[in-house]
């Protein structure tokens, strides 16, 4: 039957699916700081903001956040752990913002 002989053909091709690019992810998109400099240049200033990098917008509201957690951590050791939180969140962002730009733009 032509049915038969038409799925055989395709057993075993079920592993080299084409749609398996994704185009929204990061792995996929290296080097696009050469084709959309505007862009990167956007997002690596918002990064170094949000990462709260000195001379940066984000730095005085990020050192205030810290500065504070900190000083209310001192007067209460309840407050420790939320401090110590508040510290990782901040070096963790710095992390994943330079990932996502280096595995995006780079």
């Amino acid at each position: 039957h032509d049915d038969d002989h038409h799925e055989d053909e395709h057993n075993g091709h079920d592993d080299h699916h084409h749609d398996d690019f994704d185009a929204q992810s990061m792995e996929n998109m290296g080097g696009l700081a050469s084709k959309m400099p505007l862009t990167a240049t956007a997002m690596l200033v918002g990064s170094a903001s949000i990462m709260g990098l000195p001379f940066i917008g984000g730095f005085w509201s990020k050192e205030g956040i810290i500065a504070n957690a900190w000083r209310v951590a001192l007067d209460d050791p309840r407050f420790f752990l939320p401090a110590m939180c508040v510290l990782i969140g901040a070096g963790m962002t710095g992390f994943y913002m330079s990932r996502m730009w280096l595995k995006t733009f780079a």
